[in-house]
């Protein structure tokens, strides 16, 4: 996750809040994302540009 967060990553973009040293997520956020990114089949998943 942390090397998500750096600008240029392709991983996801989630919105985090910063807690001291602690990074947190919402739980909505994660599941948003997941659904987002849900596949019936790898062809599918495979002709993404995600």
């Amino acid at each position: 996750m942390a090397k998500w967060r750096i600008a240029n990553s392709k991983g996801p973009k989630l919105p985090f809040v910063k807690l001291g040293r602690n990074i947190a997520y919402r739980k909505e956020a994660i599941y948003t994302w997941l659904e987002e990114h849900e596949y019936a089949t790898t062809k599918e998943a495979k002709n993404t540009d995600r």
